[in-house]
């Protein structure tokens, strides 16, 4: 698996300037044209004058004559839809249909180097290699890592003990890098944020709590989309009397061993290795599982739930 380094995506932006499609490219640079395609389109670009200028790229903007689709002002405004620069009538109109450039649904994905540029009316989308670098980099402060502990009752101390444990283990530099803030929900396990946030050691304040609103848990969907993968091995309403903590490393060594494409197909524990160490992952009981042997499936604990 290739990861793009700095270089590699200005060589991507000026061949394609120059022409070149993703296939000549990966060619000419002895990479995989997977890596080239996946790299397009995940770091393409609107062309930002287009949209500041709130462009109409509807196939019916010529001979459309409708009015007040919006309703803003109410009644008063005098203008056609379609011509409209304030208000984008694509969000409000039921007949708006797109005019979209095939070169946009197929590779290469992009604008850049097409010849028809310069009289294209449609959306435009650019490959920039310091906006895609800019992403990765951001991207790479993310891990997406799964953490969790058997506790024998579910309350506020049970909680504060595991973070007061957290930091024993790893040190208070390494868990205030770890945890800047902890995202949770309302529960009464998190009813006193004052002893999750500060360090039994020293007094020191050492991360900061916040609380997602009632009902919304989209605030913390990735932590959801964990939970979802999660129950693939221990799925909903099964006893976990038979677990022992070390078990629970199991399941989170292989769960966090699983491929994300949302993170360039890299593992969250190897991102979490990469910006904290193998000493942290050893202080946490967890190592990594290698792609062909992660399971995520009851048949990893064999038969104790």
């Amino acid at each position: 698996m290739s990861h793009l380094t700095e270089q590699d995506r200005c060589r991507i932006e000026n061949l394609l300037n120059a022409g070149l499609s993703p296939l000549a490219i990966a060619r000419k640079e002895n990479r995989a044209h997977s890596t080239n395609v996946r790299e397009l389109r995940k770091h393409r670009k609107e062309n930002e004058a287009d949209r500041r200028q709130k462009k109409n790229y509807c196939t019916r903007k010529k001979s459309c004559f409708r009015k007040d689709v919006c309703q803003y002002p109410p009644g008063n405004c005098p203008g056609r839809c379609s011509q409209c620069k304030i208000i984008e009538c694509r969000s409000y109109c039921s007949s708006y249909e797109e005019d979209v450039c095939s070169k946009l649904e197929r590779p290469p994905f992009v604008c850049n180097g097409c010849r028809d540029l310069a009289r294209c009316q449609k959306r435009k989308f650019f490959y920039q290699a310091r906006a895609a670098e800019k992403e990765y980099r951001e991207l790479q402060l993310e891990c997406g890592m799964m953490l969790a502990c058997l506790r024998d009752t579910n309350n506020s101390q049970s909680v504060i003990e595991y973070f007061d444990k957290l930091e024993r283990k790893l040190g208070l530099d390494t868990f205030r890098k770890m945890f800047p803030l902890i995202l949770t929900d309302n529960g009464p396990e998190f009813s006193n944020p004052a002893a999750i946030e500060t360090s039994p050691v020293t007094g020191e304040h050492r991360a900061k709590v916040f609380y997602c609103d009632p009902n919304a848990a989209w605030q913390k969907g990735k932590v959801e989309n964990n939970h979802t993968n999660l129950r693939r091995i221990l799925p909903k309403g099964c006893s976990f009397n038979k677990l022992t903590q070390n078990d629970v490393n199991l399941v989170l060594s292989h769960l966090n061993s699983y491929i994300r494409k949302a993170y360039d197909d890299i593992p969250a524990i190897s991102r979490f290795a990469s910006l904290f160490g193998n000493d942290a992952l050893d202080a946490l009981n967890l190592e990594i599982i290698p792609p062909d042997d992660v399971m995520l499936d009851p048949k990893l604990l064999k038969g104790k739930i």
